[in-house]
Order: structure tokens, then C-alpha cells, then sequence
């Protein structure tokens, strides 16, 4: 009997070491994962630092385990359960069905002829998903720390992780639906974001990367230093769950007015919108169309309205908004083919040795268009013209002194903003040669290893894919702004 409790005495042990070095290896890399995501690194620097803070993620991703999604039934194994729990609250669907499609993963089906502005989804706010600080395990935290309490995308994450942990949280139906991972760039890796360099998008993917990280190791520190006040989270706390309920938020969220009951945390600045997460409505997928959702206050509802009729079969598709592809990979972790509202981010601005600077600026603001840079959407040439604030900025960027003062001269910008005439042949032979060499060195800037098949095989198959028709997709936009200004350059 002694040599059983002396053996079992002998494991204890062991187990207590190897959660003691455990803690203090994980310790020790996220010390230095929130000392490198706090660093601002300069346009050289920022490749280097990127790739330390994912090696140093790489690293804690490896030591951690998630203990709590262990032999866990699918997505379509619960639907019945999930729609179930949804009509029970309120919700509206007998005009649809939830499914699965190929393609999409889950999404709408129709279950009979909709016809365009059909309602076909009713979602009461007592089913959407909001920050409740009074019931929540963390809802001190989530009231008080300066981060969550003034982020209300955090504070949401953080609210539906600790939902998640909950065993008995009445949000478990819904939380079950919910997908397992996404493709946001919070699950790319190093490799597979490098191949977007060139594309304003590459910036965007770092910049999410290293602020998520930074957050991570911040509630880490606070939820293992606080072990007693806060058990479960300790416990489970990882880069990887916090990650999936950032991007659940990133490509669920949604804005409804604020409610007379609206905790601190919803609303913040005297914001008059709560964030909140809308369950069944955020099972639709997303097509080019009508923005067709709105929020009823009087009936405190959600209504939904189809965008095209539906036959008994087709899937329903709702806008998610008239975006630009790199607003969809940042933020939703897709691609949408064929996108008419895709654009390139232009960066334009005067150079500081330019002695006309002030009076360029100041020319500018009269027409609208204010601050020292400027960021242009390009999107692809319609009717041969370009955005009229790109025009206005290129036409007083190649101004002459001479053609400066005389649009100093004018009262106002009504002028120019009305008919949007050349102010000089010359003038317009410099604006559009100008944004030719700008495009074409913009197309230079891309180095992607899309040719390197061996390197590709390497990655997700679905990042390469979207990286892929994001950097297509930018590069024929600049391509066809080359050709308009080739275009205009020989009239």
C-alpha cells in the first residue's frame, strides 16, 4: 500500500513539474511575443519583426493543447438542435432552410419561390449575442481593464470565449454552429502572407497579426497572474481559441442601435450602436448585390429581404457590403471573384523639398480634398475616367506656378469639382504620365512566389488561392489604369 501511494506521489510530482516548466516556457515566450507585437518597426524593419512575432506564435501554439474540442459532433450534426434553440427565441425562417453547400459550407437554402424584397429571416434582439458584464464570469474584467472596456470588438472575443468554456451557457447551441477555424490572416502563415507582398493588403495582414498578438499576451498575463479570480480562463486561455473568437467576431459582427439597457462595454463615446452577433442571419453567405438588411427599432427585430428571386433549392445569398476584395481577406477570410467593387490603395503625397507645398495643400483643401498624404481607392476605369479626388490631387500635384495661382484665384472648388476640365493640355500630359509610372512602379512591387510550384505545395492550398485572386485582382486593376492613361496620353 505504501509503495502504491509513494508511486502515485512520484507522478503528482512529475505532473507538477511539467505544468511548472510548461507555465514558465510559456512564460517566458509570451514576455517576449507582447515586447515584440509592442514594437513599431519601420518599412525595413517590419518583414524581420512580422516574422519573430509568428515564429514566437508558432512556438506557443506548439506547447498549448485545447483539452476542450475533443471528439465534438460537426457543424451539420447539430443543425437540428441550433434551429431548434433559434425558434424557440423568436427567430422567423419558415422560408428557408439551413444546409450545407458544397462550396460555401453552410448556408441558406429556399424552401419555397422568394421574390426580390421577400422578407425570408426575423431575428429578435433577445437572440443576438451582446456583452452581458452582470452574468459573465469575466464581466469585471470586461468593465473595467482599459482595453476590453474600450474595445468593444475585444471585449465581444473575450465574452464568447468565456461563453465557450461554459458548460451550461444558454449561448452553447449557437456556439456549436460556429466554424471550428477560419481562413482570416490570423491563420496564415508567414510563408502564405508573403505572398501578397507588393499589395497594400500585405500591410494590413501584418498590422492584424501583430495587434491580435499583442492583445493575446496582455489577457494572458492577466488571466494566469490571476489564476484564483479568474480559473477557467487560466486554464484554457490559448493563442489559438483567442484568435478563432477574434475572427468569429471579425466575420459575424454586426451594428444595431443601442437598447436603454445597453451596458458600457456595448456602447462606447456615445456611440449610438451596440456590437452584437446575430445568430442564423450570420449563417448567410455573402454575393454582389442590394444591401437588403435592416434593423426594425420599433419591433426591436432584425429583418432580412431577399436580394434576387429564389427558386425552392437555390441558396439565398445576402451583400455583406459593396467592398473591396482586401477589406473581404482582411476582414472575412475570402476572396470574391469577379469583385466590381474591388480597388488598389493609392499613396500620394507632396514632396517635403517641394517649395509649393503649402500652397498645393492649401489649394487642395479648397477642392476637399485635406491632409498632408492621401489615400486613393482605384478601382477599374469606368467610362474612361478616374475618382474625381484623384484627379483633383494629380491635377494640382503637376501644377505649374503659374497654374497654381490661378486656381488660387477662384473663390472655390465648384468650378473645377463641376466640370473637371484640364487646366492645361500640359497639365494633363503630366497627370496622366505621372499616374502611369506611379501604376506601373506600383506593379514592379510585387514578388510573390506564385511560380515557385515547389514553395506552394507547401502551403494551404486555400491561402495560396486567395492570395492568388488578390494580387490578380489588384495587378488588372493597375494594368487597366495604365492602358486609360496610354489612352489618354495619345488624344
Amino acid at each position: 500500500m505504501g509503495k502504491k501511494r509513494a508511486a502515485s506521489q512520484t507522478v503528482a510530482r512529475k505532473q507538477t513539474d511539467k505544468a511548472v516548466k510548461l507555465y514558465e516556457e510559456l512564460t517566458s515566450l509570451n514576455d517576449q511575443l507582447l515586447t515584440a507585437s509592442s514594437l513599431t518597426p519601420n518599412a525595413k524593419e517590419i518583414e524581420n519583426s512580422s516574422r519573430e512575432i509568428s515564429e514566437l506564435v508558432q512556438k506557443i501554439l506548439k506547447l498549448q493543447t485545447d483539452d476542450t474540442e475533443t471528439d465534438l459532433p460537426s457543424r451539420e450534426q447539430k443543425l437540428n438542435k441550433f434551429i431548434s434553440w433559434c425558434h424557440e427565441r423568436g427567430a422567423k425562417s419558415d422560408k428557408v432552410e439551413l444546409t450545407a453547400f458544397e462550396e460555401f459550407g453552410l448556408g441558406l437554402r429556399a424552401t419555397q419561390k422568394i421574390n426580390v424584397h421577400d422578407m425570408f429571416l426575423c431575428i429578435p434582439r433577445s437572440l443576438m449575442m451582446v456583452v452581458d458584464t452582470k452574468t459573465s464570469s469575466i464581466g469585471q474584467l470586461l468593465k473595467t481593464d482599459p482595453i476590453a472596456s474600450r474595445m468593444p470588438n475585444v471585449a465581444l472575443s473575450l465574452y464568447l470565449i468565456a461563453e465557450k468554456l461554459d458548460k451550461s451557457s444558454s449561448w452553447r447551441p449557437y456556439i456549436d454552429m460556429l466554424p471550428r477555424s477560419y481562413d482570416t490572416p490570423l491563420y496564415f502563415s508567414m510563408e502564405e502572407i508573403s505572398l501578397l507582398k507588393g499589395s497594400p493588403t500585405y500591410e494590413h495582414c501584418i498590422h492584424l497579426q501583430r495587434n491580435i498578438a499583442r492583445q493575446y499576451s496582455y489577457f494572458w498575463s492577466i488571466f494566469t497572474n490571476q489564476a484564483g479570480k479568474y480559473p477557467v480562463m487560466a486554464k484554457h486561455f490559448t493563442y489559438d481559441l483567442y484568435r478563432w473568437a477574434v475572427s468569429t467576431i471579425m466575420t459575424r459582427q454586426n451594428m444595431i442601435p443601442k437598447s436603454p439597457e445597453a451596458t458600457d462595454v456595448e456602447v462606447k463615446g456615445g456611440d449610438q450602436n451596440s456590437l452584437v452577433l446575430i445568430p442564423f442571419w450570420d449563417m448567410c453567405n455573402h454575393k454582389q448585390g442590394e444591401m437588403l438588411t435592416n434593423y426594425n427599432e420599433d419591433l426591436n427585430e432584425c429583418h432580412c429581404y431577399a436580394m434576387d428571386v429564389c427558386e425552392p433549392g437555390d441558396q439565398v445569398f445576402i451583400c455583406y457590403g459593396n467592398r473591396p476584395n482586401a477589406n473581404f481577406l482582411v476582414h472575412n477570410g475570402f476572396v470574391c471573384r469577379d469583385n466590381c467593387n474591388d480597388s488598389v490603395i493609392l499613396r500620394l503625397g507632396f514632396s517635403k523639398t517641394d517649395k509649393f507645398v503649402k500652397t498645393r495643400q492649401a489649394i487642395l483643401t479648397n477642392y476637399g480634398v485635406k491632409g498632408e498624404s492621401h489615400l486613393f481607392f482605384l478601382g477599374k476605369p469606368k467610362d474612361d475616367s478616374l475618382p474625381e479626388d484623384l484627379l483633383m490631387f494629380l491635377r494640382v500635384f503637376n501644377a505649374s506656378e503659374d497654374e497654381m495661382n490661378l486656381l488660387v484665384e477662384r473663390e472655390s472648388g465648384d468650378e473645377l469639382r463641376e466640370s473637371l476640365e484640364p487646366i492645361s493640355e500640359e497639365n494633363d500630359r503630366k497627370c496622366w504620365n505621372f499616374l502611369k509610372v506611379r501604376c506601373s512602379l506600383l506593379l514592379r512591387t510585387y514578388t510573390g512566389r506564385f511560380s515557385d510550384a515547389e514553395f506552394l505545395d507547401q502551403l494551404d492550398a486555400r491561402h495560396v488561392t486567395m492570395a492568388t485572386m488578390q494580387v490578380e485582382g489588384e495587378k488588372a486593376i493597375l494594368n487597366e489604369v495604365i492602358a486609360l492613361c496610354d489612352r489618354k496620353l495619345a488624344n
